[in-house]
């Protein structure tokens, strides 16, 4: 038995009296219990936190303001242009959740945004996953759920 079914049959034990379907979609669904993944964000969604939280205007009027030092004003063009120029933000690559982080870190010290809103815009990258996800199984199929019972 690899790993791999070993996993598996270790879980689909917890399920007695389960449909192997059921089974299955359960281990493939994203689960709120689970430890969450890093995710790539939706630049709409951070817009979107920006405008309800009443710091996107901020964050342009900082843009286009000449009078802010180079590297606040600086942070807020990145911030305006990749919302407004990107569909998606790759934070789920280390290197740009870490830039994110630091931009947005930057802009709280220089009061152009809250604590609460880059949370909120940091959380985006959080994501539910699956638990074949988390144990890194792949999708679990229904054939994968007989097997384990030694039903097939």
């Amino acid at each position: 038995m690899t790993t791999r079914e070993q996993k598996i049959a270790a879980k689909v034990a917890q399920f007695a009296g389960i449909a192997e379907a059921e089974v299955a979609a359960a281990l493939n669904a994203p689960d709120n219990n689970l430890p969450k993944k890093r995710g790539d964000v939706a630049t709409y969604d951070a817009r979107e936190i920006l405008l309800s939280m009443g710091e996107w205007g901020a964050v342009i009027l900082t843009a286009e303001n000449i009078e802010i030092s180079a590297q606040v004003r600086g942070a807020c063009i990145v911030l305006r242009d990749a919302i407004i120029q990107t569909s998606t933000i790759r934070i789920s690559m280390p290197q740009i959740y870490n830039a994110t982080a630091t931009l947005l870190g930057g802009l709280v010290a220089a009061g152009v945004m809250t604590d609460s809103t880059r949370n909120a815009l940091m959380a985006l990258a959080d994501v539910p996953q699956s638990w074949a996800e988390m144990e890194g199984v792949g999708a679990v199929t229904t054939r994968d759920v007989g097997i384990a019972r030694g039903n097939l």
